[in-house]
Formats: C-alpha cells, sequence, structure tokens
C-alpha cells in the first residue's frame, strides 16, 4: 500500500514553507487536496484516476464559480507533481488534463469619487482612523498586493525619503516611492502608533491584540467601503493603482518594477475592466483627426 493523502499533504506543506511560499497559496494548494480527500476518501495517491479528478472538478463548477474550480484544479496539480518530484508517483493522474475553461471578469477599478468616499469614512483623530487612512493611501499610492502591506515593518517606511521598501513574492525587494498625501497618513499614523500598548511591535500595522492580519486587513477594507456605501474588496487598490497609473500615460516598465512583476502579460490583466477609458483618454490627449 502506498502513502495516504493525509501523510503526503503533511510532507507537501513542509515543501511549501520551505521554498518560502505565501501563506495564500498554501492555502490554496492545501485546500484543493483536502476537499479532492472528501470526495474521494483518503486513499493511497498512486490509486487515484483520472475520472475520479475530472469527477471532483465537475462537482466543484457545480458548487462553485469557474474560478474556484480552476483554483482546486491547479492546487491539485502542484500536489500531483511534488509527488512526481518526490518520486511517490511514476505518471501525474493529471498528465495532459486542461483546467476548466472560464471567462476572466476583471475587478473593477475605484473611480476618484469611489476613492474620496472611501477616504471620508475614515476621515478622524483616532487611532483606527488615523491607521485605515494610512493603509488606503498606501494601497491606492504604490499598488502594493494586501500580503505586502500586512507584512510591512515600520524599518521598511522611511518618511524622510518618502521610500518603502516592499517585500514580494519570492522575497524580492523593490522600492516604491511615495507622495506626499501619503507621506502625511503616515505620518500621522505613526505618531498615534507610539501610545498605542503594542507599539513595540516590528510590524507597521497593529490592532488591539497584536499585528494586522491579513484577514483582518481585508475585513477592514470591507467595512470601510460599506460606510462609504462601496462594496469592495482589498485587490480592487491594487487593480486602481495600475488604471490610474496607465490613465496618466505612465510607462508600461515603469508600472512593472512599481508593481513586482515579472511578466508583461499582467499590464493587459491589471486595469482590464477600465481599458476604454484610458482609449477614450488617449484619444482626447492625441486628438488623431486634428490635422
Amino acid at each position: 500500500m502506498g502513502l495516504t493523502y493525509t501523510k503526503l499533504t503533511k510532507s507537501f506543506l513542509r515543501t511549501l514553507r520551505s521554498e518560502r511560499k505565501s501563506e495564500a497559496t498554501i492555502t490554496a494548494y492545501l485546500t484543493a487536496v483536502q476537499r479532492f480527500v472528501s470526495f474521494v476518501g483518503d486513499i493511497p495517491v498512486e490509486e487515484t484516476t483520472r475520472v475520479q479528478i475530472a469527477d471532483f472538478i465537475n462537482s466543484q463548477l457545480e458548487k462553485n464559480s469557474p474560478s474556484t474550480a480552476a483554483t482546486r484544479f491547479r492546487g491539485l496539480q502542484q500536489f500531483f507533481r511534488w509527488c512526481l518530484e518526490e518520486g511517490e508517483l511514476e505518471v501525474s493522474p493529471m498528465a495532459g488534463m486542461r483546467p476548466p475553461k472560464m471567462r476572466e471578469v476583471p475587478p473593477g477599478v475605484l473611480s476618484v469619487a469611489d476613492i474620496r468616499k472611501l477616504l471620508k469614512a475614515c476621515e478622524g483623530k483616532d487611532f483606527l482612523e488615523r491607521r485605515d487612512t494610512a493603509i488606503i493611501r498606501l494601497f491606492l499610492d504604490t499598488g502594493m498586493r494586501r500580503s505586502e502591506i500586512v507584512d510591512l515593518l515600520c524599518a521598511d517606511v522611511d518618511l524622510e525619503s518618502g521610500l518603502v521598501v516592499v517585500v514580494g513574492k519570492g522575497d524580492r525587494k523593490r522600492v516604491v516611492p511615495l507622495c506626499d498625501r501619503t507621506i502625511h497618513a503616515l505620518d500621522r499614523y505613526l505618531r498615534a502608533r507610539e501610545a498605542h500598548p503594542q507599539h513595540r511591535q516590528e510590524r507597521m500595522w497593529i490592532g488591539q491584540k497584536g499585528p494586522l492580519t491579513s484577514s483582518g486587513l481585508y475585513q477592514m477594507i470591507r467595512e470601510r467601503g460599506l460606510a462609504a456605501g462601496l462594496d469592495i474588496h482589498p485587490h480592487q487598490m491594487r487593480h486602481t493603482f495600475a488604471h490610474r497609473w496607465r490613465l496618466a500615460g505612465g510607462e508600461g516598465d515603469d508600472l512593472m518594477r512599481l508593481m513586482g512583476w515579472k511578466s508583461s502579460q499582467m499590464l493587459a490583466r491589471y486595469g482590464a475592466s477600465a481599458a476604454d477609458e484610458r482609449a477614450r483618454a488617449a484619444h482626447a490627449r492625441i486628438r488623431p483627426g486634428e490635422v
């Protein structure tokens, strides 16, 4: 009898952590394996069949969105790839399988009016109001990922030079500039932070019981958005930054550096929902018919 999923999943998790995969990636991969085990049982991995996987993905399509089913597919794919590398399998049961087709709907971007409503919902002098204003301005000014915001250390922020060191995927570091209003918001937060019981924490963002978590940040953005009459989530901030950069005529190569992208394909993906607006703005600047 070969090793079961329960036994191999623990080793898979250790490998992912040793490779410094993000917590979001680890959760996505492990969730896929766990859901599959719930579907077929904790069988020896070598007994897994292509039909079982196809039935599982179809069940995910019935219960969830195509994007979720595709995430489950990729998670299993990574697990079986790891099994091959470790010699636990000779052939992947997913060899030649294609992920479920999905129509990608790019997240909407925030308008200037939306941004002003969101910032107004955070106005005030209290600690949380200053903190949340600073976080939102940092999101909009840098396009940082949620994990990058959460993992930010006080030592990474230099208000004098107006720069922040961001540790992105794969532990790749990049230095991102800040505008004056973001610097001002960060300064107001840091002054309030000095009197907070958790002020000795190395992490930049703190709450009542310690550093702000990824889920806590997500919930904060959702609640501030609802207070402003907006249904938003953190990743829209990143898309909004990319859109506003390109709308203003910013170079694609510069955007790639600021966002921490390795692939130019991301230029087309981010801010795609507002591509028509950018095209109209470019037309207004260029005015091709005026000869």
